[in-house]
């Protein structure tokens, strides 16, 4: 099993290591890593998750997402 971080890394870690998740080749796992991150919280997060609400690449599901999280976030 693997283990993407430590319960010590608190939430600004946890959420500097799921932002390059948001690039993932596999669309589950973008999606799942914006709405991580929105439930996360914090200000380090909210320009990667704007990005992908405003883009027009990816899937619905993901800009869904990612209007979601970046309503969470503010």
């Amino acid at each position: 099993r693997r283990q993407l971080f430590k319960s010590e890394d608190g939430a600004a870690g946890v959420a500097a290591k799921l932002v390059p998740l948001l690039s993932d080749p596999v669309p589950n796992v973008q999606v799942q890593a914006a709405e991580t991150l929105g439930q996360l919280g914090g200000a380090e997060a909210i320009p990667e998750v704007e990005r992908l609400a405003t883009g027009t690449k990816g899937s619905f599901a993901l800009r869904r997402e990612g209007l979601l999280s970046l309503a969470r976030l503010d």
